[in-house]
């Protein structure tokens, strides 16, 4: 099982994660791992980086923020962190915590993130199913006026992770940093234009955990090399088209005609 083949739901994702916890790793621990993927990815990803401005939401993905707002504190950045939602779950509110007695900066209101020279979407993630409340929904669109750089944690704010929909408005990416496994929605067209360039984020997630909970996945990417391995076609140097056997194809009508020529060309 290639974990970078697997696209997952929210829910799967979700089933992942608890076998995992409920074998010993502390919530706290793979948090840490992914601020801290997230960090080395966006330093190395953004050379040069002076002013971030981070947007914490309430949940895990808000957690997973501040951890990165609070490495790129230590390591000497302005950071400033902007908190639109409360109450925090707990785990975020020790993150907040710990990261403002460390002299990390939280600032009021959003207007003072818009001279960033990058800003780090953690409003919401997997977990989000419903349409952004009002003043949430405001917030996204005037930072998509600004036209800042913007990376988003594991999906841009706004965006259902299985279907790709978005939730009233959407956080508008350069980047999308996905956390562990593929999300189903970041492959749907309708989602394509608010992710800029995807990349995934290997977590270490266990095997064993994997194959517990996705026994036989329904779906997977066709990577590169996956493409490949099946190439070239086992034939004899000598075949030809009448004697690698024939395929009837039943497809289209006499005004569209483009699914069967594609099916005969390939």
């Amino acid at each position: 099982m290639n974990p970078d083949r697997l696209l997952v739901t929210a829910a799967q994702m979700q089933a992942v994660e608890d076998w995992t916890f409920n074998r010993g790793l502390p919530v706290a621990g793979l948090m840490e791992r992914a601020g801290l993927r997230l960090t080395e990815t966006i330093l190395d990803t953004y050379p040069g980086l002076d002013r971030v401005g981070v947007l914490v939401g309430p949940g895990h993905n808000g957690a997973d923020a501040l951890v990165v707002a609070r490495e790129l504190h230590l390591l000497g950045l302005t950071v400033q962190v902007f908190v639109p939602v409360n109450p925090l779950k707990p785990l975020t509110q020790d993150h907040l915590r710990y990261y403002q007695a460390i002299g990390g900066r939280v600032v009021p209101e959003v207007q003072e993130l818009r001279a960033s020279s990058l800003l780090v979407d953690g409003l919401f993630g997997s977990g989000l199913t419903r349409a952004l409340a009002p003043e949430l929904a405001q917030l996204v669109d005037t930072i998509n006026h600004w036209g800042l750089r913007v990376v988003s944690l594991d999906l841009p704010s706004g965006l259902e992770s299985d279907t790709g929909a978005v939730l009233g408005t959407a956080i508008r990416a350069e980047r999308t940093f996905c956390l562990g496994l593929w999300k189903q929605g970041l492959f749907e067209d309708r989602a394509l234009e608010y992710c800029g360039t995807v990349t995934r984020l290997d977590l270490g997630l266990p095997m064993a955990a994997l194959q517990a909970v996705l026994p036989e996945p329904q779906t997977q990417r066709i990577t590169p090399d996956f493409a490949r391995a099946g190439l070239p076609l086992n034939r004899p140097l000598a075949a030809h088209k009448y004697t690698v056997g024939r395929l009837l194809v039943v497809a289209g009508s006499r005004q569209f005609t483009g699914a069967a020529l594609l099916t005969g060309l390939g």
